[in-house]
């Protein structure tokens, strides 16, 4: 268990990749991998089963943190960023969408609108690192108030 700080990096749910999954750029289960895996493996535990991609919100992220332990109010910081490089399966479906054949264009194109979209939009980004910073957590305000409440309706008498 992570004493001061928990860091992980997953797909983001934002209303930007929510329209891209809408047009189709992005998917909602992880096909090219079975694809690749000649349709029997690639997916759940080796199967051909595609797994599906979930895509955290902020605020899930939020609630599980407070739920973990109620008692302290812990920061959270978020870092989230698009990340199209041309290696991407959602690149190769907005390539064949956009109609471009040449590999040299299409990363030239995935590597502008990634600057043009890192910049204003990068809230929006399809990933982003999450810090737990339990270092910096300190017990909610109302749990003075309630220990000895809490005492009180626990001793016999």
């Amino acid at each position: 268990m992570a004493r001061n700080i928990v860091l992980f990096v997953e797909n983001q749910d934002s209303a930007l990749m929510r329209l891209a999954g809408r047009v189709g750029v992005v998917g909602y289960y992880e096909h090219a991998a079975v694809r690749d895996g000649g349709g029997t493996s690639g997916g759940v535990d080796g199967t051909g089963v595609p797994n599906y991609v979930y895509r955290w919100t902020r605020r899930e992220v939020q609630k599980v943190v407070k739920s973990f332990d109620p008692g302290l109010s812990t920061p959270v910081e978020f870092y989230a960023e698009w990340n199209l490089g041309s290696d991407r399966v959602a690149s190769e479906v907005l390539r064949r969408k956009l109609r471009i054949r040449s590999a040299v264009a299409a990363e030239r194109l995935f590597s502008t609108a990634q600057r043009f979209l890192n910049g204003p939009l990068a809230a929006q980004g399809n990933i982003f690192a999450v810090a737990i910073r339990k270092d910096l957590a300190k017990p909610q305000p109302w749990m003075g108030e309630l220990q000895p409440a809490l005492l009180r309706d626990t001793q016999p008498g």
